[in-house]
């Protein structure tokens, strides 16, 4: 529910929510805040992250797009997405990493990212393009 509906993890302090699991099963322990922040959350990302790199082994070709914002008129983001066709030909997408951009916005470091991304997700060889949202992409 956290990870699917976006809600916070705060949530299972919130009175309604308590009740709520408590009338679906009484013996239920939720877990605590640090607890699915620490320990399951964690979990979940480093199972999802095996699953994509899977996927992503199986395919041939892959897509980059990139896109860029700024935030509070200082803070620089990346948000870098994997597209691809699957051996059934099935369209899929993923959302490789989204972080913050300190670099000068120059094709040198937007580049020097993304070969780090691709190293990363062990995708070197398969990328078919890179569409990017800006004029520094021209790479």
């Amino acid at each position: 529910m956290i990870v699917i509906d976006f809600q916070p993890l705060s949530i299972v302090e919130d009175q309604g929510f308590r009740e709520f699991v408590s009338g679906l099963d009484p013996s239920y322990v939720i877990p605590s805040k640090h607890m699915l922040s620490k320990k399951l959350l964690p979990a979940c990302y480093e199972e999802a992250v095996v699953k994509i790199k899977d996927t992503l082994n199986t395919v041939s070709d892959v897509m980059l797009t990139t896109g860029s914002w700024t935030w509070m008129t200082t803070t620089n983001y990346i948000a870098v997405t994997a597209h691809y066709i699957t051996e059934q030909f099935e369209l899929g997408s993923c959302l490789l990493e989204c972080f913050q951009y300190t670099e000068r916005d120059t094709a040198e470091n937007l580049k020097s990212e993304l070969l780090r991304v691709v190293k990363d997700w062990n995708i070197e060889g398969k990328i078919a393009a890179v569409v990017t949202d800006n004029e520094a992409g021209w790479i």
